[in-house]
C-alpha cells in the first residue's frame, strides 16, 4: 500500500464483531484494533478507524449487534433517544480505552476518528428523514446527537 503512494488506512470497527454478547468485549486476534493501528504505525502509516456504530461496509444489520437489536427494537437504533444513545456511548469509551495513547496527539499516528452518528430525529422530522452531527457535517441542528 505504502509503495502504491497510501498513506492513509481506513478501517470499520464493527460492533457486531466486537461485542456479538452485551457487556463481553472481544479485540483478540482479527479482531485487535489496537494491534492494527500499531501495525499501520510500524509501517508508517496513519489510521483513521470508522467507528460507527452505523457501518456500511456490507455486515448483517448495519454493524449493530443483534442484542442491541433486541434490548433498543429495531426501529429505536438511530435514533436520538435512549437506551441506544447509552449503549454507543458505552462502544465509544471502549473504542477510546482500545486507541488510548496511539492518537495523533499523543504522539501517534491515529489521526482521527470518523463517527457515523446519523439518527432520526424524535420530533418533526417525518418518516424516513435523518440528520447527522459532527465534523464536516453541513446544516445538521446543534446538538442533535447528544453523544
Amino acid at each position: 500500500m505504502k509503495a502504491g503512494g497510501i498513506t492513509v488506512v481506513a478501517t470499520y470497527i464493527f460492533w457486531i464483531y466486537h461485542e456479538e454478547e452485551e457487556g463481553q468485549w472481544d479485540w483478540s486476534g482479527n479482531r485487535d484494533l489496537r494491534a492494527f493501528i500499531q501495525l499501520c504505525d510500524n509501517h508508517g502509516l496513519y489510521s483513521y478507524p470508522r467507528i460507527g456504530p452505523w457501518a456500511h461496509g456490507e455486515v448483517r444489520n448495519g454493524g449493530f449487534p443483534d442484542w442491541l437489536l433486541h434490548k433498543c427494537g429495531a426501529k429505536n437504533v438511530r435514533r436520538d433517544s435512549e437506551p441506544y444513545l447509552s449503549e454507543v456511548r458505552r462502544l465509544y469509551a471502549e473504542i477510546s480505552r482500545q486507541i488510548a495513547g496511539l492518537r495523533w496527539r499523543d504522539g501517534g499516528r491515529e489521526i482521527g476518528e470518523k463517527n457515523q452518528c446519523r439518527v432520526a430525529a424524535d420530533k418533526g422530522s417525518g418518516p424516513g428523514r435523518t440528520t447527522q452531527a459532527g465534523p464536516g457535517t453541513s446544516g445538521a441542528p446543534a446538538g442533535r446527537c447528544r453523544l
